[in-house]
């Protein structure tokens, strides 16, 4: 049996850190991504949920999560799904459509990003449509 991690946001920092900059600090909206390219993003719908998922087969159990992206742990390339989804069904299950892929085939070391990357947080809308 192949075992998986999960890596939560929820799991490594607290609710109030992000509570400071929004009122929803679990969720993260995907509106941003759904308004690229549209002038009028008013008949823009967005989805719920988003999730981007590695190919089965590839999996690698390292300590360290760039070690699983290193290249040198897989043959020539890293395939990831994505897929998105705003209906919730029976038991929680969640009708996902898959409307792209992720495909890795380098690997660069920067000492840079573990300093500087930085994900933009959207602010919480109440108005979108899913």
């Amino acid at each position: 049996m192949e075992r998986r991690k999960f890596f939560s946001l929820e799991m490594c920092l607290p609710t109030t850190t992000f509570g400071i900059a929004d009122s929803n600090p679990r969720i993260r909206q995907l509106y941003e991504v759904s308004y690229l390219g549209e002038e009028i993003t008013s008949i823009v719908r967005t989805p719920r949920w988003m999730k981007v998922q590695a190919l089965p087969g590839q999996m690698v159990n390292a300590e360290d999560f760039r070690d699983e992206l290193n290249m040198d742990m897989h043959a020539g390339e890293i395939k990831f799904t994505i897929s998105v989804a705003s209906i919730e069904g029976a038991h929680g299950r969640k009708q996902w459509l898959e409307v792209g892929e992720i495909i890795l085939d380098a690997s660069v070391v920067s000492n840079s990003c573990d300093h500087r990357l930085h994900f933009h947080h959207p602010k919480w809308k109440s108005n979108l449509t899913y």
